[in-house]
């Protein structure tokens, strides 16, 4: 809320409210401009969330001893 926060101006265009900005885990920030259903809400997000990269498994070419 703007009107009860401190946010940073020049980053945000806020005109009216409610705005709904979306951040995502890699900083890009896009202004949320659809209809307020949940479905439609859901929707944005998944099209503008970052994908997440799985490191591959690495194997070991060291033999491992299960003894002590």
């Amino acid at each position: 809320d703007a009107t009860a926060n401190d946010y940073p101006m020049d980053i945000f265009d806020v005109k009216g409210y409610p705005t709904m900005y979306f951040s995502s885990a890699n900083g890009k920030i896009v202004q949320y401009e659809g209809d307020r259903t949940k479905e439609d809400i859901i929707d944005f997000i998944q099209k503008n969330k970052d994908t997440i990269v799985q490191a591959e498994s690495v194997k070991d070419d060291v033999p491992v001893k299960d003894e002590l």
